[in-house]
């Protein structure tokens, strides 16, 4: 899971139910998407509109996302 954060939040303005479940968490690298026009496995436009309406985003790993969809 990646949660990716508006450049003035920080980990613990997330919302509580949301730092529940990612539990143990690990800062892998810092991002500038205003330079960027593509991400490998998600689309930066939701991305940046998350950012911007929310503070956050969150991916998923792609196969976790397929098996829920697939029991639902």
């Amino acid at each position: 899971m990646y949660v990716y954060l508006a450049e003035d939040k920080k980990i613990e303005d997330l919302p509580e139910e949301l730092l529940k479940l990612i539990g143990k968490y690990t800062h892998a690298l810092e991002l500038d998407l205003s330079k960027k026009t593509k991400l490998a496995n998600e689309d930066i436009e939701k991305v940046k509109a998350n950012l911007k309406n929310q503070g956050y985003h969150v991916q998923l790993p792609r196969d976790i996302v397929k098996d829920v969809l697939k029991y639902q």
